[in-house]
């Protein structure tokens, strides 16, 4: 047997192509799934596992039969792959789509006639000195002008709908397809260069790339929903590429500055170490970084888990006052302080703030009351460039420093952390260690930094909603009023019927999807948020 990179490409795209294959039947009856790319992943693989065995020189049939199964898949891919785009292209002709069937059943039927009668390739095999050869025959021009015509049209497909789709993000999602196309076609090519280029799988190679392309496209602009498992196998194949490339540039390097190192086949030693780097060293990896984060790190640091837990929760707390209990209560406690208050500034005054949570904060101002703020010149200087950052800074001493005097009405504090969104303070989280100073970590200022940054999105989305509960008590809402609350929601919000037709998008909404708002109002939910052609098979309206 034969084991060099004229086996291993194969044989790496081989893997590949079926993990491909069998994610992608694991879509089947789920949204968006393609029975044209799942017939060009078969047909890519039988080309790939043909030209795997082809190469190989095993004492398993012979060479010329492995090249006729090869030629199965190289003939057909053509046609599965402009299939398959113009099902992703969405295109409605009935011509074309009549004209792609036909070709299935007459063009692919006579081609596997005159691959089997050998009028394609003649003979193929290897000499005495293990050098592999193929030799074409008078058929190989008309079967390889076919499939070279249908790459073609599928480039000029392309092409065209790049032209006529006005959106930007669409002409960007077909910009790696085309290229894909471009190399796939230069692969092909080379097998009319025997034996110098030709004994090479460089088609399988151009073809694999083409398939990376197309994947990663896929997987961008969620073309296709593959499950997470079928994600991580197929990126545990392209780590596998990837390691074994860098094994073989490492190997290859040693071995011009060491004469003495013999590793022997550097082909087969950095496939088997990139084999080894994804079932060994990856999942170790994976193993020690599940470790840390959840055993090491809470027991060392208790904390962590705690805020990281409050984060989750303030996604979901549009209630004001709910906001600040859990706010203080949970860094209370994993933080092992003394006290901890929640001040956010008034809704009818961007000056004023107003005590909205307190645990254990010796101070004789209640909740809603006000609090007035005199803040040092070096506090106030930090507060202006967390203002023009934009950013949630935690603002501490260290043990040998004066403490944070802040207010008149609140005892000195030792971390105070102001909420900062749309370059304005919207509150202020204040904490105190009692009268032991307490130096902060760096572990724990990332944490209260991660904390600061959801916590600020928070108060501005309850600030909003207690906007909105004002207004609806009083009853004096005007469209104009309604308007500019709905919008001043930092969240991204949409309002949709029953049949998954936006009526209403805020601002958020509108920079979050990336679409002017007039192109939102009236499509369809999936489509133009989550890019489907249909609605979940289980939606809310079920």
């Amino acid at each position: 047997m034969i084991i060099d990179v004229s086996t291993i490409i194969p044989a790496v795209a081989f893997v590949l192509y079926v993990s491909f294959v069998i994610f992608g039947f694991l879509q089947y009856k789920k949204d968006r799934f393609y029975w044209s790319f799942q017939l060009y992943m078969i047909f890519v693989a039988i080309w790939s596992f043909g030209s795997l065995m082809m190469h190989l020189n095993s004492h398993i049939l012979t060479p010329i039969f492995w090249n006729r199964i090869m030629l199965i898949g190289l003939l057909s891919v053509p046609y599965a792959l402009c299939n398959f785009i113009v099902d992703i292209l969405e295109l409605k002709n009935k011509s074309i789509r009549l004209f792609l069937k036909l070709s299935y059943l007459l063009l692919i039927p006579p081609l596997m006639y005159l691959n089997f009668t050998g009028s394609i390739v003649s003979d193929a095999g290897f000499t005495s000195d293990n050098i592999f050869y193929y030799e074409l025959a008078g058929g190989s021009l008309s079967a390889y002008s076919l499939s070279y015509a249908y790459l073609i049209l599928t480039l000029v497909l392309l092409l065209v709908a790049s032209k006529k789709r006005s959106l930007h993000n669409f002409q960007k999602n077909l910009l790696l397809p085309l290229v894909g196309v471009v190399i796939m076609l230069v692969g092909i090519f080379m097998n009319v260069f025997p034996p110098d280029l030709g004994r090479y799988p460089i088609d399988i190679f151009a073809a694999t790339i083409n398939a990376v392309l197309l994947f990663y496209t896929i997987y961008k602009y969620k073309l296709i929903n593959y499950s997470r498992l079928g994600l991580s196998i197929i990126y545990s194949t392209l780590l596998a590429i990837a390691a074994s490339i860098i094994y073989f540039a490492i190997i290859s390097f040693i071995k011009v500055f060491n004469s003495e190192f013999a590793p022997g086949n550097i082909f087969q030693l950095s496939f088997i170490l990139g084999v080894a780097t994804v079932l060994i060293i990856h999942p170790l990896r994976n193993i020690m970084a599940y470790w840390v984060d959840n055993v090491l790190i809470p027991k060392r640091h208790p904390y962590q888990t705690t805020i990281r837990n409050l984060s989750k929760r303030l996604t979901t707390i549009v209630n004001l006052h709910q906001l600040g209990k859990e706010v203080v209560e949970n860094l209370r406690s994993g933080l092992k302080a003394e006290w901890v208050i929640f001040i956010a500034r008034r809704l009818d005054d961007d000056q004023r703030f107003f005590l909205v949570a307190n645990n254990n904060c010796p101070t004789e101002r209640a909740v809603g009351q006000d609090v007035l703020f005199s803040f040092p010149k070096n506090i106030e200087q930090k507060l202006d460039v967390c203002r023009q950052e934009n950013f949630s800074s935690v603002i501490s001493v260290n043990p040998d420093e004066e403490r944070l005097s802040v207010s008149d009405f609140l005892p000195v504090s030792d971390v105070m952390i102001p909420l900062v969104f749309r370059h304005q303070i919207a509150g202020y989280i204040l904490i105190g260690y009692g009268q032991s100073n307490v130096l902060i970590s760096e572990i724990e200022r990332e944490a209260l930094e991660i904390l600061a940054s959801q916590s600020s999105l928070s108060l501005e989305n309850a600030l909003s909603f207690e906007k909105l509960r004002i207004q609806g008590d009083e009853l004096t809402m005007s469209k104009n009023k309604l308007e500019a609350i709905f919008n001043g929601i930092a969240s991204p919000v949409c309002l949709i019927d029953i049949d998954y037709t936006i009526q209403e998008v805020n601002t958020a909404a509108v920079s979050f999807v990336g679409q002017k708002r007039e192109r939102l109002i009236g499509s369809k939910c999936y489509r133009a948020l989550f890019g489907r052609s249909a609605p979940p098979v289980h939606s809310v309206r079920d």
